[in-house]
């Protein structure tokens, strides 16, 4: 009865998603199967502009529900990133999105704090493609262990400036917590705008981004660096310097790590 309509009107939008994949594997990995996963979304959005005369500001949450299981898993077809974008992080509830965000000069400048997934600030990319090779932010599917994209989120701040009408530059600061990425503490805990102890460090990305339009066609174009200072295991080298798939040692561990797109 157009109650939806009324609220968004006075400044609360709410927003309520469902995606599914099914996928069949033919030939490859050890055996032939079909399976499902599925993702819930079911958020609020406060314009604190229409409600309280707030000009640019708004809070957004959102949660996260996952279900199923991949035919990358249970066919063991051992692909380097996941067949079904929708399976992982523990197949339960998140809190994705809890947070504040303001814009001034019309949106020029626009300043995001609470809990946020990295990929959907910086080095966003679309998700037209179930294979997560074609499918999100790269840097998270590739470390995810400290780069964390959605749905799961950490404390975050984020700072956007666009410097001309097709560019802009950003950075950020994210909470680096195992927990976060901890499947058991995330079906337990997942769901809670909680701040647990364990943080190892920080994530510092820094973005450019160029968005013409070339013959009448948009581009989206982006240049990025980070830096985290969580601690990580070289993935080639051992303690004593030598090839880690020819001594079978330890791990040299660094004191940070670094990374660019």
């Amino acid at each position: 009865n157009g109650e939806r309509t009324r609220l968004s009107d006075k400044g609360i939008d709410f927003n309520l998603g469902y995606d599914s994949q099914v996928e069949h594997n033919f030939r490859g990995g050890t055996r032939s199967v079909t399976r499902y996963t599925d993702q819930w979304t079911a958020g609020v959005t406060f314009d604190f502009d229409k409600l309280w005369g707030w000009h640019g500001a708004s809070f957004k949450w959102l949660m996260t529900q996952r279900d199923g299981r991949n035919t990358g898993n249970d066919a063991y077809i051992g692909s380097n990133q996941s067949v079904q974008d929708l399976y992982g992080r523990g197949q339960t509830l998140h809190l994705t999105v809890f947070a504040f965000e303001k814009k001034w000069r019309d949106g020029a400048v626009e300043w995001r704090i609470g809990r946020l997934p990295v990929g959907r600030d910086v080095a966003g990319f679309s998700c037209n493609f179930q294979n997560l090779t074609f499918c999100g932010s790269q840097p998270g599917n590739i470390v995810g262990d400290y780069w964390v994209n959605w749905p799961t989120s950490q404390w975050a701040t984020v700072l956007k400036v666009k410097t001309s009408d097709t560019t802009y530059v950003e950075a950020g600061a994210y909470q680096v917590n195992p927990k976060y990425i901890d499947n058991e503490y995330a079906r337990a805990n997942g769901w809670k705008p909680d701040f647990p102890s364990g943080t190892t460090g920080a994530l510092i990305p820094v973005e450019f981004g160029w968005t013409p339009k070339l013959h009448g066609l948009p581009g989206i174009y982006k240049l990025g660096a980070w830096h985290s200072s969580s601690p990580g295991d070289d993935l080639f080298s051992d303690q004593a310097g030598q090839p880690l798939a020819v001594s079978g040692g330890t791990p040299l561990q660094h004191a940070s790590r670094h990374g660019a797109y």
